[in-house]
């Protein structure tokens, strides 16, 4: 009797308790608490920052082998560094100018709770003013499937600054080609001698001994003897007349 009414008692109490495991269970797992933190949470516009974000897993229930955060159109990003999780898994990354996504490489590196994965962002503001980073988690380490319950963010305010002014390219000079010699050269011109001073001809022709002829006699002209003169006591001869010249046959 004892027995049968301990039961009758115990009978609603175990009901409610699996009720409550029932819904406990369910909202737990609707609530999928993870957190995504980051440092520094203020950066200056046009400024190049690294950015350090901690995605934690806190559900017992559900795991992470995926990450997608969006930065927006107001920042710029360039890079992403990932390293390994806590559990010693190794985990890669990737950007557009926009978005940037860290996953788990296999299954077995997916986030376990109480595990957390750490990686750098760097981006360049573009804009001024409070931005939120939101993101999204998968369980599948491929970006597939359904999300992990939450919508963590991370909340930058971003300071006014200065534009980097683009340096101007310095135009480069074309040397200008060398003019090509036209015509025939200018002849050398030939020095002109000073007053007092003889230019030396020069010969163009050397004659050869060849050339140069051998000098014809000359006929000896008739010597005529001269007069003698008369010596004392004798008789004066008159001087020879020469030979009167010789006539031809037409003479």
């Amino acid at each position: 009797m004892t027995c049968r009414r301990l039961l009758r008692c115990t009978r609603p109490f175990g009901l409610a308790v699996a009720i409550l495991l029932v819904l406990g269970t369910g909202a737990f797992a609707g609530v999928g608490v993870w957190t995504l933190t980051g440092v520094p949470l203020t950066a200056t516009q046009y400024t190049l920052t690294t950015f350090t974000l901690t995605v934690t897993d806190l559900s017992l229930l559900d795991e992470i082998g995926c990450v997608v955060v969006n930065a927006t159109s107001s920042f710029s990003v360039s890079s992403v560094g990932v390293g390994n999780a806590s559990n010693g898994r190794a985990w890669v990354g990737s950007h557009t100018s926009t978005t940037f996504t860290v996953q788990s490489l296999d299954g077995g590196g997916r986030l376990q709770a109480p595990a957390s994965l750490t990686f750098t962002v760097d981006a360049t503001p573009l804009a001024s003013g409070i931005h939120a980073w939101s993101a999204v988690a998968y369980r599948q380490q491929d970006c597939s499937g359904t999300a992990v319950p939450g919508v963590p963010a991370v909340t930058i305010t971003v300071l006014t600054g200065t534009p980097t002014p683009t340096p101007q390219a310095t135009p480069s000079v074309t040397p200008r080609p060398t003019p090509q010699p036209s015509g025939s050269p200018m002849p050398t011109p030939t020095p002109t001698p000073s007053p007092g001073q003889t230019a030396s001809a020069v010969p163009s022709v050397v004659p050869s001994a060849s050339s140069v002829a051998s000098p014809r006699p000359v006929a000896s002209a008739a010597v005529v003897n001269p007069p003698v003169a008369a010596s004392s006591g004798a008789s004066a001869h008159p001087p020879a007349q020469p030979p009167p010249p010789r006539r031809g046959p037409r003479d």
